[in-house]
């Protein structure tokens, strides 16, 4: 249709489609590479939790659905799912409080050396 035309318009490899609830796609997770000038489906794979899997060429990832229904990135040569944007928040104040209790305590130790 009009949209798939749009999208070879603006020079996409392909497309990847979300649908949280799965209500309006059939599935959670849909995708389709151009190969001659016509969409062909990604074949889906299943995820451990259960949930659609499909590989991006292009974003060279693996898209998920985790276990809460959230849409994830996994490196397909490492496996790490990437961390989401909340998450890598959550991480980086758990970095920051380690490091501030970590000299906080060198502090204290310097004090009882020297005095």
């Amino acid at each position: 249709g009009s949209e798939a035309a749009g999208v070879r318009a603006a020079g996409s490899a392909g497309v990847l489609q979300y649908d949280p609830t799965g209500e309006y796609l059939g599935t959670q997770l849909k995708g389709a590479r151009l190969s001659g000038g016509r969409y062909e489906a990604l074949e889906a794979g299943r995820s451990a939790s259960g949930g659609p899997t499909l590989n991006s060429e292009v974003l060279e990832l693996e898209l998920l659905i985790d276990g809460a229904g959230e849409l994830r990135c996994r490196d397909p040569e490492t496996g790490q799912v990437l961390l989401i944007h909340r998450e890598e928040h959550v991480r980086a104040d758990q970095e920051a409080a380690a490091r501030r209790a970590a000299e906080a305590r060198i502090a204290e130790l310097l004090r009882e050396r020297g005095g």
